[in-house]
């Protein structure tokens, strides 16, 4: 039995239509924001029932098609969007998937910041399982296999051919398009990491334990996992684990198996069993492919999967209150709580109940070899009892996510880990040990023959771990935080309120911030020198030393040369308010010239080329080479003639001594000594009219 909510166009037009005139009776309603001078988001008007976990929905109206039925998802800001896949699906009208329309960055008045939002084109059957409308519709067992499972699976491998996984497929994420119930589709999978508003319910148990910031695109075997758990909630409207909490779901499907932890004794028409237990299959060997599926879908039968338990222990490890019969639910059990793991790995009943209970003589043999080693190496990280926790996981569950402390994450999935773990957590230290101390080495190895590790993945925490161990401005995790993740804005507090995502857009947002902002603050700081690393396409390494250095005039010259170079490749439009505030810092520029002249000319000067928003031409003028080269002659030679004069006012002064003592009255002293000092004024007027 499916259930679409009903939408129902007169009452989306009235709502769109009272939000319009609140606002021109001048109401203190948020005014609506405009997409790429098209889209009125109006964010007066949600949408509840599309909402993402991570992304509320809201009315979207087209101005050059007002009676187009869009709506759109407004982005979390501290979580990085999936703009690749943004990229590829705008336009597009994929069988089985909601057509993605637009995307970009508006003011979000709720907010008063600017936010990324995705706009869609509205699903008007509503979700296919909401509980709460009174309408249903009713589809005969032999319409399942067509009606449901071939546009979803249709979407799913339409996106495996463009290298994309969907990695957010589960039963409230899945619409019919038309009022007529006909078209099913996939919902939303961009505003958020890959997978991660998914519950334990709906991943592979292999993914369930990884955190959800870290699970990573996965893979289409994944989706297709997805989509059989959705399929089942879809046609039975429950399923047995829907009220447990993750660590339950994921215990009871290490214990018992994926197929029996949901389908549970739920009875099913054969050819729909066939289907769950084929995308079920906790085996990768075994379960269905596309192409499996696609025979079940056309009705031709394919050899039966057996239901196959996991393999039990013959007694239990007891662990922090549960009954482990299973290595890898004891490994996730392990990496959730160091503390207690550690005298558990630490005691001989451990490795007893691998040998005999389990029947598992070479995992004890590796963890045994493991306890030697930290013996042997008490005060180094291979006899740290976290570190001893993390290889020790790994013996037991080889094919789950790296697990080290807190932090967990596959490969693929540790750029969006970090920026979970740092922007909402506030740190990701454990995540930066995992790379300095070389983690993702052992989980390679570890690997399967069968699994495919991409070379790249090798070179992306070789580069990593060089940026965590230079100190310098523009590296560190900052540097790895952009690196690893394309589609997050700039997180300086200078310009956190402007969304900025390209590197084209971050002159402007400084110029947008510069008349709100602390003049005295450098227009460059950790996160933006970083950001400009990362994605600015030029060697900029010169100008990030100079703003490193401690000399106050270097680091204001280097980040105004940075600037500059930025504006004259990227943005050659004015910058009239990044030009004031940068005009503004270059007090101690100035001061380094040695000729009160030259100050002066650039102190009158300055304002003028302030007002001409060219940072290029602020800069060359400041630190023009050929001014500073006469500046520096000009003070070169100015000392030597003040050696000079001060070397013949000694000589006169020497003078003036032995006239002291060859002098035998009281006036001949004094005029002698008037003589001198006429002498000395005269040569310091001299020096001064001369050279200042």
């Amino acid at each position: 039995m499916i259930r679409p909510l009903r939408i129902n166009n007169s009452e989306m037009a009235e709502a769109s239509k009272s939000s319009r005139i609140s606002s021109e009776n001048g109401s203190t309603e948020n005014q609506p924001a405009l997409l790429l001078g098209r889209y009125y988001i109006d964010a007066n008007a949600p949408i509840p029932q599309l909402d993402s976990p991570s992304a509320r929905a809201f009315s979207v109206e087209d101005r050059r098609d007002i009676g187009r039925n869009l709506f759109a998802l407004i982005c979390t800001p501290e979580l990085p969007p999936r703009l690749d896949v943004m990229d590829t699906l705008k336009g597009e009208h994929i069988t089985g998937l909601l057509p993605l329309v637009e995307w970009g960055t508006v003011f979000w008045p709720p907010l008063g910041i600017k936010i990324m939002v995705v706009v869609y084109e509205y699903p008007m059957g509503g979700n296919v399982v909401d509980p709460d409308t009174e309408d249903t519709t009713r589809l005969a067992e032999y319409d399942i296999p067509r009606r449901i499972v071939e546009p979803l699976a249709t979407a799913i491998a339409e996106l495996s051919a463009r290298g994309i996984t969907h990695h957010s497929i589960r039963p409230d994420n899945v619409y019919f398009l038309d009022e007529e119930c006909q078209k099913l589709v996939l919902g939303e999978c961009v505003t958020g990491p890959p997978g991660f508003d998914q519950t334990a319910l709906v991943e592979p148990m292999h993914r369930a334990t990884s955190s959800p910031g870290g699970r990573g695109p996965g893979t289409t075997s994944d989706d297709l996992y997805a989509l059989g758990v959705t399929i089942f909630i879809v046609v039975t409207g429950h399923s047995s684990l829907e009220t447990h909490s993750d660590t339950d779901i994921i215990y009871q499907k290490f214990e018992q198996g994926s197929y029996a932890s949901i389908c549970g004794n739920m009875e099913t028409h054969s050819s729909l069993t066939e289907v769950f237990r084929g995308l079920l299959c906790d085996d990768p060997d075994e379960q269905w492919d596309l192409e499996k599926l696609d025979i079940w879908i056309n009705g031709r039968q394919q050899p039966p999967i057996k239901n196959i338990s996991p393999h039990r222990a013959k007694e239990p490890f007891l662990f922090n209150g549960y009954e482990h019969t299973n290595p890898k639910a004891l490994a996730y059990a392990f990496s959730r709580n160091v503390r207690d793991a550690i005298r558990s790995i630490k005691d001989d009943e451990f490795q007893r109940w691998l040998r005999h209970s389990v029947g598992e003589t070479e995992m004890a043999d590796a963890i045994n070899n493991l306890l030697e080693v930290a013996s042997y190496n008490k005060g180094t990280t291979q006899g740290r009892d976290d570190y001893l926790v993390f290889r020790t996981v790994l013996v037991l569950d080889s094919t789950g996510p790296l697990r080290f402390k807190d932090f967990s994450c596959y490969p693929n999935g540790f750029g969006t880990a970090i920026a979970v773990d740092l922007l909402r957590k506030g740190n990701a230290k454990a995540g930066i040990e995992v790379i300095l101390l070389e983690l993702f080495t052992y989980w390679i190895k570890a690997q399967p023959s069968a699994r495919h590790i991409s070379p790249e993945l090798k070179i992306v925490f070789n580069q990593s771990r060089n940026f965590l161990k230079s100190k310098q401005l523009g590296y560190g995790i900052d540097r790895c935080l952009y690196k690893l993740n394309p589609g997050l804005p700039c997180q300086s507090s200078l310009i956190s309120s402007e969304c900025v995502i390209s590197i084209e857009d971050l002159l402007p947002a400084l110029d947008n911030v510069s008349a709100n902002i602390d003049s005295k603050l450098i227009p460059i700081d950790r996160h933006i020198a970083a950001f400009i690393a990362t994605r600015f396409d030029e060697d900029i390494q010169p100008h990030l030393r100079a703003l490193a250095s401690t000399k106050q005039q270097t680091s204001i010259v280097g980040m105004m040369s940075l600037l500059a170079f930025m504006q004259y490749k990227l943005h050659p439009e004015p910058l009239l308010g990044l030009a004031g505030w940068v005009g503004g810092l270059l007090g101690p520029v100035i001061d380094s010239y040695y000729s009160v002249t030259t100050r002066r000319k650039l102190e009158r000067d300055i304002p003028k080329l302030v007002r001409k928003g060219s940072l290029p031409d602020l800069f060359e003028f400041v630190d023009d080479a050929d001014l500073r080269r006469q500046d520096w002659d000009d003070y070169n030679e100015a000392k030597e003639r003040y050696a000079e004069a001060h070397s013949e006012a000694v000589k006169i002064e020497d003078r003036l001594k032995e006239q002291l003592a060859e002098a035998e009255t009281a006036g001949e002293r004094v005029t002698a000594i008037i003589s001198v000092l006429g002498t000395m004024v005269i040569v310091t007027m001299i020096f001064i009219g001369h050279y200042l």
